[in-house]
């Protein structure tokens, strides 16, 4: 029974600890501009490498000026920014890759770019 008042009470105050921290502005933050990275997946069932190929700068940004961390904690990967100085999070967002439905399912090596 006092697991449950635990489990409870945690239930109840971890909303409040997520949004102690406000966050910033966007403009606060960033420049209005879009930065893309291609990578490369590679592996197998055992081994997974990820390296950066290129990385370009396009025009406007065209995401979310509001939202700009994931709290949702979706997909096996994550993309995080932090502020340099004060080490807060200022970004991220979660996203999955077909390299996890490969590695399941086929013998070889996968690569992947994006």
């Amino acid at each position: 029974m006092k697991t449950c008042y635990i489990l409870a009470a945690w239930m109840v105050l971890v909303p409040f600890f997520l949004q102690a921290q406000p966050e910033l502005a966007f403009e606060d933050i960033f420049m209005d501009k879009t930065m893309r990275i291609d990578y490369f997946h590679v592996g197998d069932a055992n081994t997974e490498i990820v390296t950066v190929d290129h990385i370009y700068q396009y025009g406007i940004w065209a995401g979310s000026r509001v939202k700009l961390i994931d709290r949702f904690n979706n997909g096996l990967y994550y993309v995080k920014i932090f502020d340099p100085e004060s080490g807060r999070l200022v970004y991220s967002r979660g996203f999955n890759s077909y390299f996890g439905e490969y590695q399941t399912s086929s013998p070889g090596t996968f690569a992947e770019s994006g």
